[in-house]
């Protein structure tokens, strides 16, 4: 499959000049190859305990390409259920020209939740062989169907922990346990490439005109991250909303640029940048920012991670990544 550059040169060259004053040469110039690259897919299944195992099968009337099509329609799986039968698609798509993945987008099918995925991860790879065996992967996410399909039949954009350009993305989708003789999952829409094209037009607009785009989901960046109130811990702060604190994603907002990221993206101003590791922390107070890391200052810590269940001071409010 491939993804030519004329009809993206045309659709960015027709944006830019109804914005901004910018001769046709610059915009050329800027373009280059138009984000022109090969894509190719394949389809395998797998077990928890990475075996050989009996493979799944597509039921009657489904095909792997309504899973990328949008308006297609929802895409059934039929995996066997005994100890020997696999119980996760695989969908893997390789690049020929790397790119920076920071999101992509899924909907879920039209039926029961019952036949939805019990999970759903994506993760990347720079040395993947479909002959090899050695290759490694690098997990961007992975989250409970019922967390990605917060509305059926609807597309839903999910952001990734990625900074690296990767040839290679693959999405697993893993069945619900089950008693039955057969196992079934339905899947809606995957919408990798559309995430592809849609951050690679966004990001040359901003380059060609130096304006900001709301184009791309950044603002669901900021979707689990919540502030608690003063002297609260994370736990009282995402228990109430039926989520549960994640230690893990408070411990990597460590450094000035992801929490001025993050504030950023959450409308509040710092004057002010420090980091701490004591219990509480990331938190704000007044206008100082706390990022996780440095010294606990002879406070209370929690072993070098962030901690969910202590805040050190009753006048800091909490940053808390609640799942």
């Amino acid at each position: 499959m491939k993804l030519f550059k004329s009809a993206l040169f045309h659709l960015l060259y027709t944006a830019v000049v109804l914005a901004v004053d910018i001769s046709q040469d610059k915009i050329k110039e800027e373009v280059g190859d138009g984000g022109s690259n090969t894509v190719s897919f394949s389809i395998s299944y797998a077990n928890d305990y990475e075996t050989v195992c009996f493979p799944c099968a597509f039921c009657e009337g489904s095909s792997v390409n309504s899973l990328f099509n949008p308006k297609g329609p929802s895409v059934c799986i039929a995996c066997g259920s005994d100890e020997n039968s696999c119980n996760q698609m695989v969908v893997t798509t390789s690049f020929k020209t790397p790119c920076v993945m920071k999101y992509t987008s899924f909907t879920s099918h039209d039926g029961e939740e019952s036949y939805d995925p019990d999970t759903i991860s994506v993760q990347a790879s720079e040395d993947y062989d479909a002959g090899s065996m050695t290759e490694t992967w690098s997990t961007l996410m992975s989250s409970s169907s019922a967390s990605v399909f917060k509305e059926r039949n609807t597309l839903q954009d999910v952001i990734l922990d990625n900074d690296t350009s990767y040839n290679h993305y693959r999405v697993l989708f893993r069945l619900k346990d089950g008693s039955s003789k057969i196992s079934k999952m339905k899947l809606g829409h995957y919408g990798l490439i559309q995430a592809y094209l849609k951050t690679y037009s966004v990001q040359l607009y901003e380059k060609i005109t130096n304006q900001k785009v709301l184009g791309l989901p950044s603002f669901d960046l900021t979707a689990n991250w919540v502030r608690g109130t003063k002297g609260a811990t994370c736990d009282q702060t995402c228990n109430p909303l039926g989520k549960s604190c994640n230690s893990e994603k408070q411990t990597e907002l460590n450094t000035y640029d992801k929490m001025k990221a993050l504030m950023e993206l959450m409308d509040y101003t710092c004057t002010l940048y420090m980091s701490r590791s004591y219990v509480g922390v990331p938190c704000v107070l007044s206008t100082t920012c706390f990022y996780f890391g440095g010294d606990s200052r002879g406070y209370p810590d929690n072993g070098g991670k962030s901690s969910c269940t202590a805040n050190q001071f009753s006048n800091h409010e909490p940053l808390c990544y609640c799942d």
